[in-house]
């Protein structure tokens, strides 16, 4: 894998001044958002800190998928490898249910080989690989000036919480979602992977023989990965892994502008939170602009300007962080692109408060 992306192609290079040396995800310097994320209409950030997300970084080739065919998996070194109870009937000793946090590629419609996607074919390609996969992982540097990647699993470790990071590697489809994650559509060949992926790892560690217990789980995206959230929540609705074990939601800027692309996933979202034993499901929903779909999430009417708050369900958030919220703490800004900013910065940054409030 990182042979594949050690000779940087001539136009990426703005991305990745430097080669990679290994998949390992380093440490990184930056700010995060603080708590409460908006005072008095203002974004506040903590002083900058270093952060070690301390992890295993993997890339699963799954065999006999359509899509995704690679998988980049970040498992926190603090998670180890602990055992459930001791159950002397059991034919396998049981592991501990992992937690997993599923995050689909936002280029949906765009990966595409000779559109924006020019270095390489699916899904080895170096544009599939570090697009697709590994700018999820990674922070360039401070996450306020150094925008584009998300560093989700140095957010999860900024949280103080343990959460498997599980990337699915997608493709383009004429058909949209049903061509860009077949398999993924599924719940029940979701929940299988992510099965898969704990035994793996169990058996890695050397803990062979053990039954995969499947944790709290979330799924979320940014941007128009959006469209792929809609439809694994509501493909299949009653299949229990979808109504039992995922547990959280997060919606992170589906679309700058538009109210019908905003409302698709957070209604989505509203509707699986009624399915299955709902108390303690949670959704987290972040945009640049205020949209109607923010007063059904909240059950009212959203306050004016910038904001970060709880509906009249405690477990439903929503907010609105806009570009001139974000220039006005430092954040990099590229002229006549403005809408980039927080379109980058939300989930680039709003992982790490959607974590601290989650169940994990």
């Amino acid at each position: 894998m990182v042979d594949s992306l050690k000779d940087i192609p001539p136009n990426r290079l703005p991305w990745l001044p430097t080669p990679l040396t290994t998949w390992q995800i380093p440490p990184a310097t930056t700010r995060f958002i603080d708590s409460p994320p908006v005072a008095a209409g203002a974004i506040q950030l903590t002083p900058p800190a270093t952060v070690d997300p301390d992890s295993t970084d993997l890339v699963f080739e799954i065999k006999g998928f359509t899509a995704p065919r690679l998988i980049a998996m970040s498992w926190p070194n603090s998670f180890a490898f602990p055992m459930g109870p001791l159950d002397p009937t059991a034919t396998f000793l049981q592991a501990a249910s992992a937690p997993f946090l599923i995050f689909f590629h936002a280029q949906h419609g765009q990966n595409m080989r000779f559109g924006f996607y020019t270095n390489g074919a699916f899904p080895y390609g170096w544009d599939f690989l570090y697009f697709g996969l590994y700018h999820y992982l990674i922070y360039g540097g401070d996450a306020l000036q150094h925008q584009g990647s998300l560093g989700l699993p140095i957010q999860a470790r900024g949280a103080g919480k343990n959460c498997i990071v599980v990337v699915p590697q997608n493709k383009f489809g004429p058909r949209g979602p049903a061509d860009e994650i077949v398999e993924f559509n599924d719940p029940e060949l979701v929940q299988e992977t992510l099965e898969e992926l704990q035994t793996h790892m169990y058996f890695r560690a050397g803990k062979k023989f053990v039954r995969p217990n499947i944790g709290r789980t979330a799924a979320g995206s940014m941007s128009n990965g959006n469209v792929l959230l809609t439809s694994f929540l509501s493909s299949h609705p009653g299949k229990p892994f979808l109504r039992n074990i995922v547990r959280e939601i997060y919606v992170f800027d589906p679309n700058g502008s538009d109210d019908e692309l905003n409302a698709a996933p957070v209604d989505a979202a509203l509707a699986w939170a009624k399915t299955g034993p709902s108390t303690d499901k949670r959704i987290r929903y972040v945009s640049q602009k205020v949209h109607p779909v923010h007063a059904r999430l909240l059950g009212g009417a959203p306050p004016i300007g910038d904001f970060v708050q709880d509906g009249r369900n405690p477990n439903f958030t929503g907010g609105v962080l806009s570009a001139s919220a974000w220039i006005a703490v430092g954040a990099a800004v590229t002229k006549g692109d403005e809408w980039q900013t927080p379109h980058q910065l939300i989930p680039g940054m709003l992982l790490k408060h959607a974590l601290s409030k989650s169940g994990f």
